[in-house]
């Protein structure tokens, strides 16, 4: 009759290099999982603060529609910028004269700044919109997190970084 290996008199437990074996390969583990469980985290606190500035779309409709300058209602103050003062965002504003919506997130997703821009046309011309000026046609939203934008003759520049900035809002491929 064959003995096995861990029946034998006087085994008890693992030897050093076992154990050794088993930490390092843990060790490889946590070195793959803990940067892509940090990256999903600040890519999902990413997409909350889009959801959030998305709720200003509405508000820059609105003021589409009626004639009035795209920031009006944003504070009581009537400047661009309201403090949000969240977790994952720190401000937003929305540009009087474009209706664009600009989003300063914290520290915590990662530090950075994105926008939503509005503009009427295709792709390959996209026309800004003008406050009092009813657009021509359907009305549709760039966002730009992280390098440059031209709508118009108006320049946004999103500095969020690539590795979190969610997939609608990354740079086109050169």
């Amino acid at each position: 009759m064959c003995d096995p290996l861990f029946l034998r008199p006087g085994r008890r437990g693992f030897s050093l290099i076992e154990l050794m074996v088993v930490l390092a390969i843990m060790g490889v583990l946590a070195a793959l999982a803990i940067p892509a469980y940090s990256s999903y985290v600040s890519r999902a606190r990413l997409s909350e603060a889009l959801s959030q500035a998305a709720s200003y779309k509405t508000l820059v409709l609105e003021n589409v529609s009626a004639g009035r300058p795209f920031n009006q209602g944003l504070n009581d103050d009537g400047s661009e910028y309201l403090k949000v003062g969240t977790a994952n965002v720190r401000s937003v504003r929305i540009i009087a004269t474009t209706g664009a919506i600009g989003v300063d997130t914290s520290d915590v997703p990662g530090q950075g700044t994105f926008y939503l821009i509005p503009y009427t046309g295709a792709d390959k011309a996209k026309a800004p919109l003008r406050p009092g000026v009813s657009p021509p046609g359907n009305i549709s939203w760039l966002c730009v997190g992280d390098g440059w934008a031209q709508v118009g003759n108006d320049f946004y520049k999103g500095t969020l970084s690539p590795g979190v900035t969610p997939a609608s809002c990354r740079a086109p491929a050169p």
